[in-house]
């Protein structure tokens, strides 16, 4: 019942999503390695996972400093950048059916 509004449980689930999320995208740039993907799409995957590292970092950041507004809004707007580079990821890896390794 309590799942969105117990505010403990909701960061828990926040924390445990990121992790989640940061996880399965050095998974998926780890896997691009074995596939022949075009430059493009190797920067968009590379660029996904760094913005995932840096995201997961500023949101420890944040809790660790008691939320200062600045933190917290950069935590927001890097959320939008780490959304914008999966979209490109998908733009740029649609189609793609290769799992041929690089030569």
């Amino acid at each position: 019942g309590n799942f969105l509004e117990n505010i403990p449980r909701v960061q828990f689930n926040h924390r445990l999503l990121g992790i989640a999320s940061l996880f399965g995208m050095g998974v998926l740039w780890v896997a691009s390695w074995k596939t022949t993907l075009s430059r493009r799409a190797c920067t968009a995957l590379g660029l996904l996972f760094g913005v995932a590292i840096l995201q997961v970092g500023l949101g420890i950041a944040t809790l660790l400093l008691v939320v200062p507004l600045p933190f917290g809004v950069a935590h927001q707007a890097g959320a939008v950048l780490l959304f914008t580079c999966a979209l490109w990821v998908g733009y740029e890896t649609h189609g793609e059916t290769s799992s041929k390794p690089h030569a």
